[in-house]
């Protein structure tokens, strides 16, 4: 079946004719150069998981029985193509599929709609239940971080916090690159003297990330552990990670780094990386930033 998938993507003429001609030829050429070069290594891409998985259950069987009952989670990042395929291997059609738009960071796979979802895949034979309540951040903290989401035009319920007051998030303009370090140690013992004890710092990306904590490392009075992309026991005590790596964790204080205008911009990714940034922090969310904040929380 692997090597069948290979030849379709090596033919482009075939190729052409079952896509319908509707992948452009950039795209078709960087696919089947990734699918060649992947394939010399002997290794898969978790996009190709997918149609090939599909192509052996319609073609060879399984002998595996289906699932009772399937539960998908942060099924915004899932493609309509996955979601069909579970369908595929659950008894009736019998899913619970949990997600939120707003934090959906895969735009070129991943689900922009669940009206789209339920009419491609269920064919209209699903419930859609609206769950607006948020129980991870106070009252001022769900109230920034709603600023971006209606920002992401999606036509979403913003998140209703239940009803805990705390202080509202800071916006702290640092002078200089050089005095991030200490301002960064101020918030830390800030964050202490209140008698909290995990703290994060958020950056947008992971090489962001690492050229902080090499400063940290050097300056900091404390110690930071920095997570990268395969860290299996985070301690999250103080920590350093990158905004995509961050959904499903919470800190009781989070630090969201170089917020400025020039690092989040007004795109669909930027908004939906921060949004994801500054729903992390149970009572604590400090904003710093130079130059000027980012125009997604003005």
């Amino acid at each position: 079946m692997y090597k069948c998938y290979i030849e379709l993507f090596n033919n482009e003429a075939t190729f052409k004719e079952i896509t319908k001609d509707t992948i452009p030829q950039k795209l078709y050429e960087y696919m089947r150069e990734e699918l060649n070069r992947n394939s010399q290594k002997k290794l898969i891409d978790s996009d190709d998981l997918t149609p090939l998985t599909y192509l052996k259950l319609k073609f060879e069987g399984t002998n595996l029985e289906k699932f009772m009952h399937l539960v998908v989670d942060e099924a915004q990042d899932y493609s309509y193509f996955q979601m069909h395929l579970l369908n595929e291997i659950s008894q009736n059609s019998s899913m619970t599929i949990v997600g939120d738009l707003g934090q959906g960071i895969y735009n070129y796979k991943g689900i922009a709609s669940w009206n789209k979802l339920i009419e491609g895949v269920f064919k209209q034979d699903a419930t859609y239940i609206a769950l607006s309540q948020s129980y991870r951040s106070t009252v001022e903290i769900i109230s920034v971080a709603n600023r971006v989401l209606e920002k992401q035009n999606l036509n979403l319920i913003p998140a209703m916090p239940v009803l805990r007051h705390g202080e509202m998030p800071k916006n702290i303009r640092v002078p200089s690159k050089d005095e991030e370090v200490k301002l960064i140690d101020t918030i830390v013992n800030e964050v202490y003297g209140k008698k909290k004890n995990s703290v994060a710092i958020i950056c947008k990306t992971l090489s962001q990330c690492k050229e902080l904590s090499k400063k940290l490392s050097k300056n900091s009075s404390f110690t930071w552990v920095l997570i990268g992309e395969n860290e299996n026991n985070i301690n999250m005590e103080r920590i350093i990670i990158p905004s995509y790596m961050t959904k499903g964790l919470e800190f009781d204080a989070t630090i969201i780094y170089n917020c400025d205008d020039e690092n989040y911009i007004d795109n669909d990714l930027d908004k939906k990386l921060l949004y994801v940034a500054l729903t992390r922090a149970l009572h604590l969310e400090y904003i710093i930033f130079s130059g000027n904040l980012t125009k997604l929380l003005q």
